[in-house]
């Protein structure tokens, strides 16, 4: 919400061009951090019951869910033995976990981890995992690295750096978070709703007063499949 002035107002942003425009970039790239943070934490999925009080226009609010979360599929559906919590994690509890995650699937394995996980495999492996930053504004703020693993058909396993899977601000907030992903044969896809994904809708609220009030949203979901390629391993230290 601006007001005309400060929308026109050159610049009070040391050099980033008028305020206006850095809060609409600063808004998206929060958008883009919310809708990460569903994909892999929401809970179970919702569906909005229609309001059918209304006739026209219908309350798209009624009618409109949430999609299901990454951590809430794999706690609900995978098997037992692909999803553990240990509070003070060993290598040897690591490759338990590990083992059966990546019996079935492809060759699209994805192993996420937050820095603490990236800290203990670089102690337990010794210098066998190597990062290179990436230069790719498609993956920004993520580093890839490949680790040979000792199961599965394939070996070679993509790691992923997330920053995202640091404790979060809840009651259980001390718990890192690893995710084994197979990617292959689309088990893990964006669903787009074609002409209703990201849109950037200005000057919204016409209320006649000297301000604009802007709207950012996206309209999309998640797609999970076969539950016992994948896995979820947290724990709070290392050992």
């Amino acid at each position: 919400r601006f007001t005309d002035m400060a929308i026109n107002a050159d610049d009070y942003t040391e050099g980033m061009g008028g305020d206006y425009a850095l809060q609409h970039k600063k808004a998206l790239i929060q958008h883009a951090r919310h809708i990460e943070w569903a994909f892999i934490f929401n809970e179970a999925p919702t569906l909005g019951v229609p309001n059918t009080a209304i006739t026209d226009p219908a309350d798209e609010g009624n009618n409109m869910g949430h999609t299901m979360g990454l951590d809430y599929f794999l706690r609900t559906y995978s098997p037992a033995d692909n999803v553990r919590e240990e509070v003070d994690l060993t290598q040897k509890e690591f490759f338990s976990w590990l083992e059966p995650t990546l019996e079935f699937g492809g060759d699209g394995k994805f192993l996420f981890t937050s820095p603490r996980g990236l800290a203990a495999l670089h102690e337990w492996l010794k210098g066998q995992v190597r990062f290179t930053p990436s230069k790719s504004k498609q993956t920004l703020g993520l580093n890839f690295a490949d680790i040979v693993l000792p199961f599965g058909s394939n070996q070679m396993v993509k790691l992923v750096n997330h920053k995202m899977l640091k404790p979060r601000q809840d009651p259980d907030s001390n718990w890192h978070y690893m995710y084994m992903l197979d990617f292959s044969d689309d088990k893990i896809k964006y669903v787009y709703y074609n002409g209703l994904d990201t849109k950037v809708l200005r000057d919204q609220v016409k209320t006649g007063l000297h301000q604009k009030v802007d709207e950012v949203y996206t309209r999309c979901g998640t797609q999970f499949r076969l539950a016992e390629c994948h896995g979820r391993l947290r724990f709070k230290t290392f050992s």
